[in-house]
Formats: structure tokens, C-alpha cells, sequence
């Protein structure tokens, strides 16, 4: 089951999606698994969407896209630190915290096979 969103139901956000990125079978496993960070590479820049809440988990997660190796744009960065807590370490009030900034999940609206 998938919730469907009209373009004008999804919160504004600064950044345009790229029309051809993305895959519905890695959409499904991110709704499934709801990861705390999702990064990918398939667009090779850098680029960090705001948190976005996950239909099945109390937390939110943070989608990261990670630029290429060499890029002499210093902001494409290729790196990227994270210091994390694991989420059975976390108490109820931290798992549950959403950011101001926090957006309907992205993958809610992927079409329906």
C-alpha cells in the first residue's frame, strides 16, 4: 500500500528532484527499513535533503547524496562524518524527535506497481 500526494500536498522544499534518479525498488526498501541515514551516489553531487518522517518508525531519517571523488567543486563533497547513537541506546523522547524542518516521506508518493 502506498499513500499517493499530489504535487501541491507535499511540503516546499529548495531543492528540485532529479527527473531521472531514483529507483522504486530502493524507495520500497527505504520504506521498509526505515534506515536513520539513506545516502546515495547515483547523482554525484552533493546534496542534503531535509529529515523526513518514515510511515512505520518513530524516528525520522536523513537522506544524504555523496559527490564524487576528485570533484574540484570543494562543496561536492565525497565524505561524509557522522557520529550516531544506536536507536536502543536512545530513550523515547530522542527516537521520537522531529526536527521543525521535517517532511512527509519521499517514497509515499512512488507509484503503485
Amino acid at each position: 500500500y502506498y499513500k499517493l500526494y499530489t504535487p501541491q500536498q507535499l511540503p516546499p522544499t529548495k531543492t528540485k528532484p532529479a527527473p531521472k534518479a531514483g529507483s522504486s525498488v530502493v524507495a520500497e526498501l527505504a520504506m521498509a527499513l526505515a534506515p536513520r541515514y539513506h545516502f546515495a551516489a547515483t547523482e554525484q553531487c552533493f546534496h542534503k535533503l531535509r529529515p523526513y518522517r518514515n510511515s512505520n518508525a518513530e524516528h525520522v531519517t536523513r537522506f544524504i547524496g555523496i559527490g564524487n571523488l576528485g570533484n574540484p567543486d570543494k562543496k561536492q563533497k565525497y565524505l561524509h562524518a557522522l557520529n550516531m547513537k544506536r536507536l536502543k541506546k536512545m530513550d523515547e523522547s530522542e527516537r521520537k524527535a522531529r526536527p521543525d524542518d521535517c517532511t512527509l516521506c519521499p517514497y509515499d508518493y512512488v507509484a503503485v506497481k
